[in-house]
C-alpha cells in the first residue's frame, strides 16, 4: 500500500511540474531523468518493486560496512 502512495506522489508531483512549466513559455523542453525515493526499509521496498511492479535490480550499492545504500 505504501508503494502505490509513493507512486501516485510521483505522478502527482510530474503533473504539477508539467502544469508550472506549461505557463513558463522561457524554459523550452524540460524533463526528469530519474526519481529518488527514500524508504525506510529498503529490502522490503525492492521487494515490492521487484516481486509486484515486475521491475528489475539493475544495481545495488553498500557502505564500506555493507549495509545497502542504494538500489536502481
Amino acid at each position: 500500500m505504501r508503494g502505490i502512495y509513493f507512486f501516485l506522489i510521483g505522478v502527482l508531483a510530474t503533473l504539477a511540474l508539467q502544469a508550472a512549466i506549461a505557463q513558463n513559455q522561457g524554459w523550452g523542453a524540460v524533463r526528469i531523468n530519474h526519481v529518488g525515493i527514500s524508504v525506510p526499509d529498503i529490502e522490503e521496498a525492492v521487494t515490492y518493486y521487484t516481486e509486484v511492479m515486475g521491475f528489475q535490480e539493475a544495481f545495488r550499492g553498500t557502505r564500506d560496512n555493507g549495509e545497502v545504500s542504494i538500489v536502481y
